[in-house]
């Protein structure tokens, strides 16, 4: 990611995102977006900051899905919080959403929130949620079985589900 200031607190970017996360259903995915961000409050102790931008995504999955395009065009938008209650204390959160624009049911959320605790002044103890949520999850192929067990050497696609959490 590349920020330019224009203003104050308004910030124009350009950025590259790629993921893999094979156990989600994604082989790959680069993500190309650009937009505008506005620093709202930059402390040292509090900084909160959102970003709104267009987005195109390609994207390779684990086993394709015939129904649904693997290249299209976004939009994103998100917010950095982070906020340091004690001296020793540091919280952050991020949220990522992204839309679909040729399928607006699809739509994709990342969630991460994190609390760093300085132990020492070289170490610190950083624990951290994050979920991804994504509304038309990816697809898996399960084996096909008899009613008795045996397996027919044909597979199933189905989906994988919608919440992965980290």
């Amino acid at each position: 990611r590349y920020d330019r200031r224009i203003e104050d607190g308004l910030v124009g970017f350009g950025g590259l995102d790629w993921i893999r996360n094979t156990f989600a259903g994604i082989d790959g995915r680069l993500l190309l977006a650009a937009g505008l961000g506005y620093l709202w409050v930059e402390r040292e102790d509090f900084r909160f900051k959102t970003d709104l931008a267009a987005t195109y995504s390609f994207t390779e999955d684990v086993v394709e899905n015939p129904f649904v395009k693997s290249s299209f065009p976004g939009v994103r938008f998100s917010w950095d919080l982070m906020r340091t209650p004690t001296s020793t204390t540091k919280w952050e959160s991020t949220l990522i959403s992204d839309l679909n624009i040729d399928d607006t049911d699809d739509v994709r959320v990342d969630v991460a929130n994190a609390v760093s605790v300085a132990v020492s002044s070289r170490v610190a103890l950083k624990p951290g949620l994050q979920l991804f949520w994504r509304n038309q999850p990816a697809l898996t192929e399960v084996n096909l079985f008899t009613p008795f067990g045996v397996p027919t050497g044909q597979g199933v696609l189905v989906p994988l589900e919608k919440l992965d959490t980290l």
